[in-house]
């Protein structure tokens, strides 16, 4: 233990605003000591640093900023959050950039309790899509509008309409994707993926109530569903297609821009059996979008 003690205050002495290390180590600390035990540690080095050792006192300060910037929602209770605040005027150093950091925190916890409440009613019955959704109304020659919730939006709030293929290329569509993909991806952070894993040990953790992961899966399913649909929704061969060289071109788009989970989503979507026994369909696409399909296969094995 008193090698784990030591470790964690090497940490602690020696972050910078930057530090990888730290970062990593906010991820998974869990797993050895509770979040309470990781603030009183804290507050115990902090106290014995030598008041002219500025560059320790500076370093301690922005471990403590990294951490709440990364997990401040799951590892400081009520409790905790009050002494921080009265903790302020006394802080050696950085304590405009930490009331600004815990002010930011604080909003962005109301928005979460928002965004909460409405996400806990959804239910594919209740909502046709959260992301990406295909309309009843569709058909080959004006392909149907879809839904892209922009991430800084709420379920009631602004949507955005994008008109499949007839005002918009494939590759203007992967783009949107896209974007939409990036957005999630910098809102993820590394304690979901671990929280998700079930490797956290400490019962203080809170479980996060809305995850993006969740949200990302959630997109990445829509996505697959309406690729499908959107193929199988055509009754004659020619109009299947085109629809098929349409989500194929998307693909690749995706993949051109880094866009893995997009990518993915549509080829998950094309390899559905009810897209797959379409034969007839198939044999009619042209042989660039077959080269390309059987590449973006081979790539995903």
């Amino acid at each position: 233990m008193n090698g784990l003690y030591s470790w964690i205050e090497s940490i602690i002495l020696n972050s910078d605003r930057n530090s990888a290390e730290t970062k990593t180590f906010v991820a998974l600390y869990r797993k050895f000591i509770s979040p309470s035990q990781l603030f009183f540690i804290w507050k115990q080095k902090l106290a014995n640093i030598n008041p002219s050792n500025v560059t320790h006192q500076e370093n301690a300060m922005s471990f403590l900023i990294i951490w709440i910037g990364e997990s401040y929602s799951i590892d400081f209770n009520k409790k905790q959050r009050l002494e921080l605040l009265n903790l302020i005027p006394s802080l050696p150093a950085k304590q405009n950039e930490l009331k600004l950091l815990l002010i930011r925190m604080g909003a962005k916890q109301l928005g979460f309790k928002t965004t909460e409440r409405r996400l806990s009613v959804l239910t594919p019955k209740k909502l046709n899509s959260f992301g990406f959704t295909r309309s009843s109304s569709f058909d080959s020659n004006s392909f149907t509008k879809m839904k892209v919730l922009r991430p800084s939006t709420s379920i009631n709030e602004e949507v955005l309409y994008i008109t499949i293929f007839s005002k918009f290329s494939p590759e203007q569509v992967a783009e949107a994707m896209t974007i939409d993909a990036s957005n999630s991806f910098r809102q993820l952070k590394a304690i979901e993926l671990i929280q998700k894993s079930g490797w956290i040990n400490s019962k203080e953790t809170k479980k996060m109530d809305v995850s993006i992961l969740e949200e990302m899966t959630f997109k990445f399913n829509e996505v697959s569903a309406w690729v499908t649909s959107s193929i199988v929704s055509e009754a004659n061969h020619q109009p299947q297609k085109q629809v098929i060289e349409g989500m194929i071109s998307i693909a690749k788009r995706c993949e051109s821009l880094n866009n893995f989970d997009g990518c993915m989503a549509v080829l998950s979507g094309l390899n559905n059996f009810a897209v797959q026994r379409l034969k007839t369909s198939w044999g009619l696409i042209s042989e660039k979008h077959r080269d390309d399909y059987q590449q973006l296969e081979g790539a995903v094995r």
